[in-house]
């Protein structure tokens, strides 16, 4: 009797209690105009040291965040290419997807921060020849960080 009590007991412990997983996702969306502030190129060996570390001011961009659409320009009365996105986050994480690759080659990218100021989305590299370094070296991965500051 007692080992049929025991035997019951964990079983409905067992379907009680459900592990809890955080596969659901919640999207949400940027708004504003930002600007780009500069970029990071990291790139790797395959023992993961680092080969190459550039930062650039470069051209500066805008990029306009509606609810569903991104609007990027090189100036702000310069051809405008657009494309959809969304934000998904999950657990402690946000992903900004990027349909058109257009706007950025990879289109899948980190948000690593975010203030009512500043905002930096950081990716891992899939183009090949943007491992290129050196004298015909490539590099094994690479990684990638826009920053933005947000335009008044």
């Amino acid at each position: 009797m007692k080992k049929s009590l025991f035997l019951l007991l964990m079983f409905s412990f067992l379907f009680a209690c459900k592990k809890k997983t955080d596969d659901t996702t919640v999207t949400t969306s940027l708004s504003g105009k930002w600007s780009t502030g500069g970029y990071e190129l990291v790139l790797y060996d395959a023992a993961g040291q680092i080969v190459s570390h550039g930062i650039a001011d470069a051209i500066k961009t805008y990029w306009t965040f509606d609810q569903s659409q991104i609007k990027l320009s090189y100036d702000l009365k310069s051809n405008v290419v657009a494309s959809g996105y969304k934000v998904v986050k999950t657990l402690n994480n946000r992903q900004l997807l990027i349909e058109n690759t257009n706007i950025a080659v990879q289109t899948e990218w980190k948000i690593e921060s975010q203030t009512d100021q500043s905002m930096s989305i950081s990716s891992v590299i899939t183009d090949q020849a943007s491992l290129n370094y050196g004298q015909n070296k490539k590099a094994s991965r690479g990684m990638k960080t826009i920053y933005f500051v947000l335009e008044k």
